[in-house]
């Protein structure tokens, strides 16, 4: 390790261990540890911590009883948005991300098969982390929306409406969250298709002007995380979602009985509100 980089590994202010034993003469590294690794700092993020500026993956063995190390490798950065308040890595919510991690392994699992279940949840969890990998707050909502649309699988048709309307059935039914799925499903349709965003952005009270689409970028990303979180701890709920005709199911079933499988709404403006900062915005909104 180079003495920057070396520097640069003292100075983390988080750092996950993972060890295990291999069988003896096993040639190269066990990549299902580094990914595992990196499954429990996702799920330490849809805690609402661990964001940082990217950092170093360092693997190594301990063969014929002395250390090697090798090989190296970056980590991604998942920066903290400004205008989102900081929350501290506690064992507490280590304990949390803990509990989710079996269910994001289940997800990401079975290796390189062409059938691997969980697709559309898993594809949804991917425009998550490259929502939180983005430093634009128009990108940041634009793919958090895009992680909830593949849970809410939208039709073809009427595709706004629908995300309202079962969008509500997580949030819970309101005028307020009417407006605000309504709000959010415009904005990602100004960013997706390049269009002016200022005749749609409203006004959340409470917030300034030059503050709204932050704000709104916030209720998205906490929205889609809370989501996430469900599907990841419960398995009834996942199961849903194991295949496309499962999916398919899932939104065709007895609403009563959805309730009872996504389990208590989702509160996502109150948890925006607790967790938004004003701040500059962003000189290219």
């Amino acid at each position: 390790m180079g003495t920057i980089q070396a520097a640069s590994f003292r100075q983390s202010g988080l750092v996950i261990t993972a060890q295990r034993a291999i069988p003896r003469f096993h040639v190269g590294v066990p990549s299902e540890l580094e990914h595992r690794a990196h499954l429990l700092h996702f799920c330490l993020l849809l805690q609402g911590c661990a964001f940082g500026g990217g950092g170093l993956m360092v693997s190594g063995n301990t063969e014929h009883g002395r250390l090697h190390v090798g090989p190296l490798g970056p980590v991604e950065a998942h920066p903290r948005p400004e205008y989102r308040r900081v929350s501290r890595t506690t064992a507490e919510r280590v304990a949390e991300a803990a509990v989710l991690l079996p269910g994001a392994e289940l997800i990401y699992g079975g290796g390189d098969a062409i059938f691997r279940p969980y697709r559309r949840v898993r594809l949804g969890f991917n425009s998550w982390i490259f929502g939180l990998r983005s430093l634009h707050t128009d990108h940041r909502l634009h793919w958090f929306v895009r992680s909830l649309e593949a849970i809410l699988k939208l039709p073809r048709r009427r595709i706004t409406a629908t995300f309202v309307a079962r969008g509500q059935e997580l949030v819970g039914f309101s005028r307020r969250n009417e407006r605000m799925l309504q709000q959010l499903y415009n904005l990602r349709s100004c960013v997706e298709h390049v269009k002016e965003f200022r005749r749609e952005l409203r006004k959340p009270r409470g917030i300034q002007k030059d503050q709204a689409f932050a704000f709104w970028s916030l209720c998205a990303e906490l929205f889609a995380s809370e989501v996430y979180k469900k599907i990841l701890v419960r398995p009834d709920l996942r199961e849903c979602f194991r295949d496309e005709k499962r999916a398919n199911g899932f939104w065709r079933r007895n609403a009563v009985r959805r309730a009872e499988l996504i389990g208590p709404p989702i509160d996502a403006w109150a948890l925006a509100r607790e967790s938004f900062r004003q701040t500059l915005p962003e000189p290219w909104l």
